[in-house]
């Protein structure tokens, strides 16, 4: 995906052969795909060698964060749902994913002194998100009565052995 990367940061939703444009959500899930992939892989050159590009694809999607730290999601080709769009909770909590494991990847980098470093936001984002999905009447949901329900689950996390340079 790094690859085929549009000028101003942006991912294509899919890779060759369609290489099809305009999806916020699966530009997100490009840079959760990075992490992933190192955390399994602990492939550092391959991090190492698409860093500029990953902090361009950043700064493109962090573009589109109101002041509130919520995610406008302003792409067209977002998952099949008739109701895309503006600060929805699906595209806030990829977000927040997205910050987070980019958070983690910058560490890794030893990126932790520099502000514009990726992930910077996270806990703005995190309140925001909270206190929108806590809400009956917020436009982060969609047109039904439906709500999250409150969840004990804590998200496990990990990072690979430090063994590469």
């Amino acid at each position: 995906m790094y690859d085929y990367q549009n000028t101003d940061g942006s991912f294509p939703e899919t890779g060759p052969p369609l290489l099809q444009q305009n999806s916020d959500t699966y530009h997100m899930w490009t840079m959760i795909g990075t992490y992933n992939y190192m955390l399994y892989t602990n492939d550092a050159s391959f991090v190492s060698r698409n860093w500029a590009k990953y902090r361009k694809a950043m700064e493109f999607i962090h573009g589109k964060v109101y002041s509130s730290g919520l995610l406008n999601q302003t792409s067209i080709r977002d998952w099949a749902r008739w109701q895309t769009g503006f600060n929805n909770t699906e595209a806030n909590v990829i977000l927040y994913h997205t910050l987070t494991s980019s958070a983690k990847l910058a560490m890794w980098r030893n990126n932790t002194s520099d502000r514009s470093r990726p992930g910077h936001n996270e806990p703005q984002t995190s309140r925001q998100l909270s206190t929108s999905i806590a809400s009956t009447t917020n436009t982060a949901h969609s047109a039904t009565t439906l709500r999250p329900q409150p969840s004990t689950h804590k998200m496990r996390t990990a990072w690979p052995s430090s063994s590469a340079s």
